[in-house]
């Protein structure tokens, strides 16, 4: 039998062929093996630094990924959660990753103080935010006519221009009637220049319901020059730059109160309500001054107060004439579904 020579140096263990790694470690303790004199200990240290090194982790990611949190540090994580500081505050002051402050504060519960320093802190930093990023768009700013008035009209009624909340700025408006959502939509991309944020329906149980939001701080300023509140609940009235206007503008703004308000029944009653007890005083005097033979009631039950159109027919045409309905539908009863406009034609007609 022929015997084979094999040159020194050329056998590799099974772990050498498998790792590329562990062959350069290898290499490396075979080139050091003559320094360290000092014995094995010496020898593993080089080795081990070595594999770090060939892996890629220098000294400081490695005392990072071997370093283990102590109870006080936890202690201090718990503590700042508890306080209502968020992650990424916490870790920039313990100097950590927001990562591991997750991991462990994620299950602590916040009381409502906590909820609220942090909501407030949230949104200190997104109005910052705000400030330094966003611009905001141009709009027109309209003078006072008939299309600005019936504007204003329905944000006090079935509308609102509800207090900055969380840096947004909005003019909301709801009614039944889609045909009275796309009127106010272009009355309000005609006057100010912008686009609504969003339009939804909401399911109803005798009809369905169309809400319209705009959001521009601009509209939200300008609307406010004319009255600081739009919610009837405080007991708001007419603003005076509409009582001082010419006839046609009270004629517009009238009319957004009754497509929004109104109520016509078939056997010929025409009312209308509002919870602030000015409005309602400045509606009459605003349908007087018009011609128009009106009265104001008020109920002891509910905290209501009522407008009444008297049921006369040259009472009821002149009304008609000048103030009418626009777009509002009946939201109620025998005529449910119907425009109020083509009840009351039907009212006029029948008496005359």
């Amino acid at each position: 039998m022929s015997r084979v020579r094999i040159p020194a140096g050329s056998l590799r263990t099974f772990s050498e062929r498998s790792h590329p790694v562990g062959r350069k470690q290898a290499r490396f303790q075979k080139v050091h093996k003559k320094e360290n004199i000092g014995g094995n200990s010496s020898e593993e240290k080089f080795s081990g630094n070595a594999l770090s090194l060939e892996r890629g982790l220098n000294a400081k990611t490695l005392f990072l990924l071997m370093r283990r949190l102590n109870k006080d540090i936890i202690s201090k994580i718990c503590l700042l959660r508890k306080k209502g500081r968020g992650f990424k505050t916490i870790a920039k002051q313990l100097n950590l990753s927001p990562a591991t402050i997750h991991k462990y504060a994620k299950e602590i519960k916040l009381s409502k103080s906590a909820k609220y320093k942090l909501i407030k802190s949230q949104r200190k930093r997104q109005e910052a935010f705000r400030q330094s990023f966003a611009q905001e768009k141009d709009i027109n700013e309209p003078e006072l006519d008939e299309q600005l008035a019936n504007i204003l009209g329905h944000l006090f009624f079935d509308g609102s221009v509800p207090k900055e909340h969380n840096g947004k700025y909005l003019l909301n408006y709801t009614n039944s009637s889609l045909e009275a959502i796309s009127n106010f939509v272009n009355s309000v991309e005609n006057a100010f220049q912008i686009k609504p944020q969003k339009i939804q329906k909401t399911k109803g149980k005798n009809v369905d319901w169309y809400e319209v939001c705009f959001s521009s701080k601009k509209a939200w300023q300008f609307v406010r020059t004319f009255s600081k509140s739009f919610s009837t609940k405080e007991n708001v009235g007419i603003p005076k730059q509409i009582f001082d206007a010419q006839e046609s503008v009270k004629c517009a703004f009238l009319r957004a109160f009754w497509d929004d308000e109104g109520t016509i029944g078939y056997i010929g009653y025409l009312t209308g309500a509002s919870k602030s007890e000015k409005m309602i005083i400045d509606l009459v005097k605003m349908h007087c001054s018009l011609g128009l033979n009106c009265t104001k009631t008020s109920s002891k039950k509910v905290v209501v107060h009522t407008i009444r159109i008297r049921k006369e027919l040259k009472n009821f045409m002149l009304f008609s004439k000048k103030v009418g309905f626009g777009y509002g539908r009946v939201i109620r009863g025998h005529n449910l579904g119907r425009f109020k406009k083509d009840v009351l034609q039907d009212i006029i007609n029948s008496s005359s």
